[in-house]
């Protein structure tokens, strides 16, 4: 006995509903509005007997790449654009960034403000200890 086959042959398969000669689909939002009343639409049938009604638009023309001296113009373009793109968005995220960091930035001075201070104080404390002692050793030191 054979297994039942997975697949039912009255449903057809992709490459028959889509072909490569059929016609773009057709937008029918702001034209269809301004249509007359009595334009009857196109049926679409799906199987192998597909064809495209006769009003049908001639399908858009493959865009060509671009010819050999154009390439440095492009690559220039893109370039500049990504480079444009780029900079706009790092400048978004150092900003985003840096505010986030502002509080932190604001927190750390507070407590680094007396630290410096204290670190001033005794630093000069000891300057002038040590200017002090000289010039009183300078004093004493026997005139010939």
């Amino acid at each position: 006995m054979t297994p039942p086959s997975p697949f039912d042959a009255s449903i057809p398969v992709l490459t028959e509903v889509v072909r490569d000669d059929a016609p773009p689909p057709v937008d029918y939002a702001p034209a269809a509005a301004a249509a007359p009343v009595s334009a009857a639409p196109a049926v679409w049938r799906i199987g192998p007997a597909q064809q495209a009604p006769a009003s049908a638009p001639a399908p858009a023309p493959v865009p060509q790449p671009p010819a050999p001296e154009d390439w440095a113009g492009l690559e220039q373009r893109l370039n500049e654009r990504i480079l444009k793109h780029l900079t706009t968005h790092i400048d978004q995220v150092l900003d985003q960034r840096i505010r986030g960091m502002e509080e932190v930035l604001a927190h750390t001075l507070a407590g680094l403000v007396p630290q410096l201070r204290a670190g001033l104080e005794d630093t000069l404390a000891h300057v002038v200890a040590q200017a002090v002692t000289q010039e009183i050793g300078l004093q004493q030191a026997p005139k010939e």
